[in-house]
């Protein structure tokens, strides 16, 4: 059984367009109105959490673009399962770990 993204339909106004692709413009979704800033999804990046994922479609001689949002779970690339830092010990790593050398192991001469 595969989770479907809930999706939404909607359209944006596009206000002003970056040289980097961003763009800044009204979304509507129904009568609700929202201002956003729309930002390229690069391939390999992870999706933060809190923001939505959309497809954009221009219309024939209009500006207005006609717009589907997915609600996606996303993690921001910080893992999922666990809080706090990440947890990638390798084999070698451990396996070598008593082979680090600490430093001198007496304690100063008295």
């Amino acid at each position: 059984m595969t989770d479907e993204p809930k999706t939404h339909k909607g359209e944006v106004m596009p206000l002003l367009k970056q040289p980097d692709g961003t763009m800044h413009g009204l979304y509507r979704e129904g009568e609700t109105v929202t201002p956003g800033m729309f930002v390229p999804v690069k391939e390999g990046e992870p999706l933060m959490p809190g923001r939505s994922l959309m497809s954009m479609k221009p219309r024939e001689d209009s500006p207005i673009l006609d717009a589907e949002r997915f609600e996606v779970e996303g993690d921001g690339g910080r893992g999922i399962g666990h809080k706090g830092p990440a947890r990638a010990n390798s084999r070698a790593y451990n396996e070598g770990y008593d082979r680090i050398q600490w430093g001198s192991q007496t304690v100063g001469e008295a």
